[in-house]
């Protein structure tokens, strides 16, 4: 049988991956447009999204990863 330790680890195994995850989501995301339509420097372009705060970047790796999501169940849905 599993002890508390073992669930809550496990649990903060999947929060931590998330949270990887989203960040490179969003890392992705804020520095393609600044590195397609501003500098068109890949190192400037991440330079200039590591000076935002990690909840930024996290935010916007899960609200893209979240509407990818929504954006392909409706591509399913419509195809059936």
């Amino acid at each position: 049988m599993e002890g508390i330790s073992t669930i809550v680890a496990g649990l903060s195994a999947i929060v931590t991956g998330l949270a990887g995850a989203g960040y490179v989501l969003g890392l992705i995301a804020l520095a393609w447009p600044v590195y397609s339509r501003i500098t068109g420097d890949a190192y400037t372009a991440l330079f200039a999204v590591s000076l935002l705060p990690k909840t930024v970047v996290i935010g916007q790796g899960l609200s893209t990863s979240n509407l990818t999501l929504k954006l392909h169940g409706s591509q399913q849905t419509q195809g059936a």
